[in-house]
């Protein structure tokens, strides 16, 4: 016998204009949907874009990996990965390299010539920001 999961749903109110209204009750009818189930599609579509946005914003300013943003997102790895590409970001850049390096150096060891290079990619990629800020 499978046990049945229950979800808890909430009902939330929203106010529309008239206008709005006459919009929302053409749609349902060219779509064949009940305004009820219309609605909660387009509440839905919205949360999952703003789950994008959010989570590229969070990608973008260096407070999530790959992995984390696209967990945030909801969405898969490659799935997120395409988002991020067909909005032009990207995926990795000088700062994230030097990043990585730093901790595969700090973790096994590392020679003068690595750290060096580690600090050629910072000041590289922060040269970059510099001219891209002015």
């Amino acid at each position: 016998m499978t046990a049945r999961r229950t979800t808890n749903h909430v009902t939330k109110s929203v106010r529309f204009s008239e206008e709005e209204t006459a919009w929302i009750e053409e749609v349902s009818r060219r779509e064949h949907l009940a305004e009820a189930t219309l609605l909660r599609k387009l509440v839905l579509d919205g949360i999952a874009r703003l789950r994008i946005d959010q989570a590229i914003a969070d990608y973008t300013a260096g407070d999530r990996n790959l992995g984390e943003a696209a967990q945030q997102a909801g969405v898969g790895v490659r799935r997120f990965m395409r988002e991020l590409d067909r909005r032009g970001v990207d995926l990795v850049d000088e700062e994230h390299v030097a990043g990585s390096l730093e901790v595969l150096a700090d973790r096994f060891g590392s020679s003068p010539a690595l750290r060096e290079t580690i600090a050629r990619l910072r000041g590289a990629y922060h040269r970059h920001e510099d001219l891209c800020d002015q």
